[in-house]
Formats: C-alpha cells, structure tokens, sequence
C-alpha cells in the first residue's frame, strides 16, 4: 500500500505468500535482505503506467520470484533494476513483459539474473530495453519479441538444447 514515489527499505528478510501488486512509482530497496515468493512464481506485478526500482546494491540483496510487468491492452509497467541477484521457480521468467504493452520499459545493471527451466528475461511488449554489467541465464537467456535491446558488458546463457524452429502459425519456438 505504498504511496506514489515511496522508498520502501527491507530491515530483515521477507517470504510473502501472496503477490505484490504495484501501480504506483516505488522503490524496493532490500538492502542486504532477500524478498521471496513462497512457491518462486510471480511475485511482483507492476502496471497502470507505474516503474519500480529495486535497488540490489548492497551485498546479499536477493529477490526469488518473477517480476511481471503491464497488464490488459497496453496497461505499462516498467522496472529498473540496479543490482542484486535474482532467482524464479522453474517454469518462471525472472523478468516478463506483457505483449500487449506498447511502452514497459526495463533496465538491468550490474545485476544476476537466473531462470532454471524458462526464459530468464522474456520481453514480448515493446519498450526500450538495456542491460548493462549483468549476467543472465536461463532455458533462454532473453527472448525479445519487440522493442529495443542494448546489452553492454553483460553475460547471456541459454542453458536449454536448441529447439528446431518449427513454426506453428503464432512464431518460432522461444528456445
């Protein structure tokens, strides 16, 4: 329930069972804790034009579960993420756009995503994405179906064997 623009500040370790919805500008600073979702699914969603900032810099700051960003017909959310490590449950995206949005946009720096068995950055929406001094891995690395990627500095594994391609009417296999 935070207000516009609040800077929420973790003093201990927090593991909800529910999720986060956002749809206010906020920052999660977890400074030096970690912030988990019971089962590692989604834990946050952020929409209705909102940006959260997650501020991972201090040593041990640790998120578990996905970050899922916009909602219906271009209802945005966007993140920004300095810093920190992030893990999912398997069969979750660390970072998930929605298609239907037509500006979420993400930045990552100096940061570790992972996704066991999926898609560790999964961007369908269109936005400007950056991702700078970071390492990503997962099934796949980032899938990105629209918008505008730049990758600095950064580390990207697809841990996943490469799927065959087969087109199905919808696109290619994300793999």
């Amino acid at each position: 329930n935070a207000n516009a623009d609040a800077e929420i500040v973790l003093l201990k370790d927090i593991d909800r069972a529910d999720r986060i919805t956002l749809t206010n500008d906020a920052t999660i600073n977890l400074n030096g804790n970690k912030l988990s979702k019971t089962d590692g699914g989604w834990l946050i969603f952020v929409k209705e034009g909102a940006t959260l900032t997650i501020n991972g810099e201090t040593e041990n700051s640790a998120v578990h579960g996905g970050i899922s960003l916009g909602a219906m017909t271009n209802n945005n959310g966007s993140l920004v993420i300095n810093g920190g490590t992030y893990t999912c449950a398997d069969g979750v995206a660390c970072v998930h756009v929605n298609g239907t949005c037509l500006e979420s946009n993400v930045t990552i720096i100096g940061a570790s995503l992972t996704s066991p068995t999926d898609i560790a950055i999964q961007l369908n929406g269109k936005g400007t994405y950056t991702i700078k001094n970071a390492t990503i891995t997962g099934a796949t690395g980032v899938y990105i179906k629209s918008g505008e990627l730049t990758v600095t500095n950064s580390t990207i594994k697809g841990t996943k064997t490469p799927a065959d391609y087969a087109y199905t009417g919808n696109g290619a296999n994300a793999t």
